[in-house]
């Protein structure tokens, strides 16, 4: 019977991670500053690919999180809109009976209930747009009128003057004196 090697196969010391044998002060052997370009070369081209797989990885988790995003938000689009459409459904129920309501009060005559509530809804959504309208530029309006009140105060403490004072005094040196 053959005796069988199941130890591994000796490695040549340039595809390990240890440095050449020592030399005996003899000269190097043939080949051996080739075996340890071929060693640099490899190992360089490991880190290479270490590095992409990195990137890659990290490349690959920035997509995932993007496409999770947009899955998201696409599901609150929708959720958003189906939320519109019951409300609006419900909203459109109402007014439908409380015209068709009216319509039966006024002995049958749907069409003038449906008139009724109509010129109702409208007048109610033209005035709440008008008091909106007002109430959002009153507001925007005061906003600025602290935005600029605030810098004229930090320019008082800053400078010892605000702009305001500053334009007050160059109008003033600019009247004619009678």
């Amino acid at each position: 019977m053959q005796n069988v090697n199941t130890q591994s196969p000796p490695q040549s010391s340039s595809y390990r991670n240890e440095p050449p044998p020592e030399s005996s002060g003899q000269t190097p052997r043939e080949g051996e500053p080739a075996e340890q370009f071929k060693f640099a070369v490899n190992r360089l081209a490991e880190l290479k690919e270490y590095a992409l797989y990195f990137v890659t990885a990290k490349l690959d988790g920035i997509k995932l999180s993007l496409r999770n995003a947009v899955i998201y938000a696409g599901l609150g689009i929708i959720g958003a809109l189906a939320g519109g459409a019951v409300i609006a459904v419900a909203a459109a129920l109402l007014v439908i009976g409380a015209a068709h309501g009216i319509g039966a009060a006024l002995g049958g005559h749907a069409w003038l209930g449906d008139l009724i509530i109509g010129v109702l809804v409208l007048a109610v959504v033209g005035i709440g747009a008008v008091m909106a309208v007002k109430w959002l530029t009153k507001s925007f309006h005061q906003q600025l009128v602290n935005k600029y009140q605030s810098r004229q105060q930090e320019q008082r403490r800053t400078y010892g003057h605000d702009v305001q004072e500053r334009a007050n005094e160059q109008r003033a040196s600019e009247r004619p004196i009678n």
